[in-house]
């Protein structure tokens, strides 16, 4: 019987999760509002938030349109991972993509630096083994996981570049480019064993100027010094239009063109992003054979400004999802079949640039 697995990626300003019995994905906003007691929202859900209070919650975009306060950037605290604030998010997702009261394996991602600091985080995420909610009906439901699999993020991009490209060389880098962090895994192939090891010392997560948290401030910054008050942008109203191509913002009467400051970000983001990869790792980041851009910010960054030519092969946003959903099918002894296999590739690849190398 084919295992069913859901595989859920958490990020600062999206969560992304996948079923693999549908190959059905969700992406929403990694937001959670709290709703009045009257709500007559559809999706929401009756849950336990963070105050130890049950209460209804939306997440996602509609919980966005609950939040009135501008958001400066992408803001998930240290103690996310774990939180009830979580949950919800995941109990949500579990609700949209209706998954059912029974599943073998839930995947669940966290930053490498928590991962490897042995987080206490880790141990409430994979001990937890049953979520229950009410839906907006108050029928209750349960989703009951046999096993829980915590994996590193930017770790699954490299399992994803096997199954797309094939072998992985004796060196590689991944670097998963998000909201607060960006995450960098470097690994190096056994030549005895055959079997890779981390490059622990130097497999990170960067933050301040290394994020798309300030790639958005520098595009807000430029738009900002065209106006003399105070410009009504934040960091999910630019990601949003970013992503919808419309590089328009209002301000009072006059609607204001920032694809050229778009553009000119992108410059400085990737030149700043690339020297300071490149100042950090050292010889690592120019011995290895190759290196794998994937992670939502994985567009923002131009070609002629990434000191890394040659050997760059751009992934998907998706591409971390999919390749946690193989290593979990890989994990189960399960065969992925001809059908799905190049459905799921093509998932992998969604939302990037395009297959090449840089």
């Amino acid at each position: 019987m084919k295992e069913r697995i859901l595989v859920i990626d958490s990020g600062s300003s999206f969560m992304k999760a996948i079923y693999n019995e549908s190959l059905e994905t969700y992406v929403e906003h990694s937001l959670v509002a709290k709703l009045l007691p009257n709500s007559k929202q559809k999706e929401r859900i009756w849950a336990t938030g963070d105050d130890g209070l049950e209460a209804w919650y939306v997440a996602g975009k509609k919980a966005r349109i609950q939040l009135s306060d501008l958001q400066s950037e992408a803001d998930i605290k240290n103690d996310f991972h774990g939180s009830n604030r979580q949950l919800i998010q995941i109990m949500y997702a579990m609700q949209k993509l209706d998954i059912p009261e029974k599943i073998d394996t839930l995947v669940l991602s966290i930053p490498y630096s928590m991962y490897f600091e042995d987080d206490p985080a880790l141990k409430k995420m994979s001990e937890r083994k049953v979520y229950k909610w009410k839906d907006a009906f108050g029928n209750d439901r349960k989703v009951e996981v046999t096993h829980v699999i915590i994996i590193p993020q930017g770790t699954p991009a490299q399992k994803f570049y096997e199954y797309k490209f094939g072998t992985l060389p004796n060196e590689v880098i991944s670097v998963d480019v998000g909201s607060s962090t960006t995450d960098v895994i470097c690994l190096i192939k056994d030549s005895d064993t055959g079997e890779y090891d981390y490059r622990e010392a130097q497999c990170k997560s960067f933050k301040d100027k290394c994020c798309i948290n300030y790639f958005v401030s520098l595009i807000i910054d430029k738009i900002q010094s065209k106006v003399h008050g105070k410009l009504n942008a934040d960091f999910l109203s630019v990601i949003d239009k970013i992503n919808r191509q419309e590089f328009y913002i209002q301000y009072e009467s006059t609607v204001i063109n920032f694809e050229q400051e778009f553009l000119k970000a992108k410059e400085e983001f990737t030149e700043i992003l690339s020297d300071t990869l490149s100042q950090d790792l050292g010889k690592t980041w120019t011995s290895a054979e190759k290196v794998l851009l994937n992670g939502g910010g994985e567009s923002f960054l131009v070609d002629h400004k990434w000191n890394c030519k040659g050997r760059t092969v751009r992934l998907g946003m998706f591409a971390n999802l999919v390749g946690a959903l193989l290593i979990a099918q890989e994990e189960s002894g399960e065969k992925i079949s001809s059908d799905a296999l190049p459905k799921l590739l093509d998932i992998g690849m969604k939302e990037s640039e395009s297959s090449k190398e840089v």
